[in-house]
């Protein structure tokens, strides 16, 4: 099923049936093994960590290539996907969350409206969604930022609803470095 026209788009050859999508801030992001084990590997939030080690304004996901804002005020840890298709901004979509410390994590909420599109039983469905899925930050330094988040894996557009979800590894880059083995 479609989650959206911006991902049908992006995948034409998946038409039938999509791959399981990540939103997330955005929001979704799919980690292979080796992400995973860098994830855990990493220092973990703490005191040694202060909000300063994210210097930079612009992230870059190493899983989808899609690019986040990143920014903390008093005790909260903000994010939005800055680079989402001028059609998806122009019609009011969004993917943004808010994460607060909890002991070594930065636990919050992903907030997202996007356009969704779908066809079952020779039914069309277009409709835009708002969406609540789950984001949890382990690790913030200066040259990484790494965590987990809810991917949708079934999703009802005509309800505007998530069926299934699961959690996923993500690691974001600053935008201007490059990732080792990343060619974009």
């Amino acid at each position: 099923m479609a989650w959206c026209k911006l991902v049908a788009a992006e995948r034409a050859e998946d038409s039938v049936r999509m791959r399981p999508l990540i939103v997330a801030g955005g929001i979704m992001f799919m980690g292979s093994i080796g992400l995973w084990l860098e994830a855990h590997q990493a220092k973990p939030l703490g005191k040694e960590q202060p909000a300063q080690a994210v210097s930079a304004k612009v992230w870059r996901s190493t899983t989808t290539g899609r690019e986040y804002g990143v920014w903390m005020d008093k005790d909260h840890l903000h994010t939005e996907w800055v680079n989402l298709p001028p059609a998806v901004v122009q019609g009011g979509g969004y993917v943004r969350s808010e994460s607060r410390r909890v002991g070594s994590k930065w636990v919050g909420t992903v907030r997202s409206y996007l356009p969704c599109e779908t066809t079952e039983a020779k039914e069309r469905t277009s409709n835009r969604c708002q969406l609540e899925t789950k984001i949890e930050f382990d690790s913030l330094t200066a040259d990484r930022i790494t965590g987990r988040a809810q991917a949708i894996h079934k999703f009802d557009c005509k309800a505007c609803r998530l069926i299934e979800a699961a959690w996923a590894d993500f690691s974001w880059i600053p935008r201007d470095q490059k990732a080792a083995g990343n060619k974009q």
